[in-house]
């Protein structure tokens, strides 16, 4: 055993050495200890499956005291949340497909009389069926409100009209999904990777970018030529704004050739926003690589947020379901707004108008980041 043990004494001293190696980087100690803390605190809350602040419209046509306990009985928890009130169904209707409800539920004229007269009530239920998951559960809390009203108001009338239970008294929901009528989850996680992908190939190669110049000596070589800081910067973040181009390129054909992703929108409107997003994830991976003095670091900390972008884009889960805290902290993740421009363009064909409130961000975001990031590089070679 002894000498087993004796044998062992480089292998601990190598252990030791590394354990010194670590503890003697401070921000090695940040990325191991406190970001997977951060990231616990912050995206436990983040994954959600809950459904919580659905926005549903209703536009009651009838207006008797039957279909206004209807209506009030939809937001009587904390799934939906009111609107704006339409004055008409059209306008019901027009609201929906512009993207101010998430779903809409019309009473139509009669629905009362109908119920009085033992007859089957029509309710239309109509949903957004861009995220497939969320549509199909909203629809369900839709169908279960309906159908406790039913029974409550079954209830009443045989408590007070014995001879009536032999009659009809049903409220039919007539259902309808819009945008993605068949449900098609793929008709949602296609784009959404297809922005993961671009995000994932700018900022790791721009972030790895300078640092690995660093490690193999060539960024002073490059210091001692006749290139300004502006050309070693462009030098650096055109071939791989290139490279990332392509990959959207590419994605973008398999998203509509092989998956049968409807594009309803604007090819040119799609690259354009793509292009300011590039700005902001290559002025983000340009920060961190000055940031870094190591490969490593600059990895960890693209990681870091990159996990964060992730799970607070929209993702997985809608931006909508999260805490009032996330959804704050989520304003800064460039991702949840492009996540959003490119769904609207492939699935409800956006326009530069529809794309405009989820496009200025990026716009402010991307030339803040790249400004600082190229300030930061300058200093950094001076």
């Amino acid at each position: 055993m002894r000498r087993f043990l004796e044998q062992q004494r480089p292998l601990f001293y190598l252990i030791q050495k590394n354990f010194r190696q670590v503890f003697r980087d401070p921000q090695m100690l940040r990325i191991i200890f406190l970001i997977p803390v951060i990231q616990l605190l912050i995206l436990s809350n983040a994954a959600t499956t809950d459904l919580r602040n659905i926005r549903l419209g209703v536009y009651d046509d009838d207006r008797t005291s039957d279909s206004r306990r209807l209506s009030e009985a939809f937001f009587q928890n904390n799934i939906f949340v009111s609107g704006q009130v339409p004055s008409s169904s059209k306008e019901l209707g027009e609201l929906l497909y512009a993207g101010e409800f998430d779903a809409a539920v019309w009473i139509p004229r009669g629905y009362s009389e109908a119920l009085s007269n033992g007859e089957t009530a029509e309710v239309s239920l109509t949903v957004d069926g861009q995220n497939s998951s969320s549509a199909g559960r909203a629809l369900g809390y839709l169908q279960g409100v309906i159908q406790k009203e039913m029974q409550g108001r079954l209830e009443l009338l045989r408590s007070e009209h014995p001879e009536i239970e032999q009659k009809l008294h049903q409220i039919k929901p007539v259902v309808r999904y819009f945008y993605n009528p068949t449900l098609e989850s793929r008709y949602y996680m296609v784009p959404a990777i297809l922005v993961m992908l671009i995000t994932l190939v700018s900022v790791m190669i721009t972030g790895t970018a300078i640092v690995r110049e660093k490690e193999l000596g060539t960024l002073e070589q490059m210091m001692v030529t006749p290139l300004t800081s502006r050309q070693i910067i462009a030098g650096m973040t055109i071939p791989y704004a290139i490279l990332s181009a392509f990959v959207f390129t590419v994605g973008t054909l398999i998203a509509v050739l092989v998956f049968n992703v409807p594009l309803l929108g604007s090819a040119f409107l799609l690259y354009f926003c793509s292009g300011v997003y590039l700005l902001t994830t290559m002025g983000g991976g340009l920060l961190v690589s000055t940031i870094s003095n190591t490969q490593q670091q600059a990895l960890f900390t693209t990681w870091f947020f990159m996990i964060f972008f992730i799970m607070t884009s929209g993702f997985f889960y809608p931006v909508d379901n999260m805490p009032e805290f996330v959804r704050t902290l989520s304003v800064i993740n460039p991702m949840r707004y492009l996540m959003a421009i490119i769904r609207g363009i492939f699935l409800r064909g956006s326009t530069f108008t529809d794309v405009w409130p989820n496009l200025w961000p990026l716009i402010v975001m991307g030339a803040g980041l790249f400004t600082f990031a190229v300030l930061r590089f300058r200093k950094r070679l001076s």
